[in-house]
């Protein structure tokens, strides 16, 4: 009978002890979130970094660079002209990105001719781009009129010029 009992002890015994470890081993996997076959994904190149980061930079220097306009005018000023450009070596470089052209008013006018402004400046600025070689049917056109300015509640004559702007999104 005492042997069977220390038999059947020892049985519990190396039970737990098993038990334990494979509890151990479990709450470890758990920890990590890793499984056996999981595989620890390598960080990219630093090639491939720098990369990344400098197209990220450039579309971000497209987006921020606006366009202006004189006063009650689409047409495209000379500065302008030299920041399409740039827009349009962009758009060479990244053959894969849409843009929207937003046109933009101070609030001087009424909301209709404000709209038709804006219309106007967008369309001017898509047209340059084409003539530089960009697709068109990667460019699209919105006027925003006087509806978003930079400047709410321009009161002086810098404030309402950069109100008065054509702004690139890229879709």
């Amino acid at each position: 009978m005492r042997v069977a009992k220390n038999l059947v002890m020892a049985v519990v015994m190396t039970g737990l002890i098993f038990g334990i470890s494979a509890c151990s081993k479990k709450e470890t996997a758990q920890d990590t979130g890793m499984t056996q076959n999981d595989t620890v994904e390598q960080p990219a190149a630093p090639a491939e970094d720098a990369a990344a980061a400098a197209k990220a930079a450039a579309k971000e220097a497209f987006v921020a660079e606006d366009i202006h306009f004189d006063f009650d005018s689409s047409a495209i000023t000379p500065e302008s002209a030299e920041i399409l450009k740039k827009k349009a070596q962009f758009l060479a470089d990244n053959a894969d990105v849409s843009v929207t052209i937003e046109g933009h008013c101070d609030d001087r006018g009424t909301n209709e001719y404000n709209m038709a402004l804006g219309d106007k400046r967008a369309q001017a600025a898509k047209a340059f781009l084409v003539e530089l070689g960009v697709a068109e049917a990667r460019l699209s056109t919105v006027s925003f009129g006087e509806e978003k300015p930079l400047v709410p509640n321009a009161k002086t004559e810098e404030e309402h010029a950069k109100n008065r702007r054509g702004h690139c999104e890229v879709k």
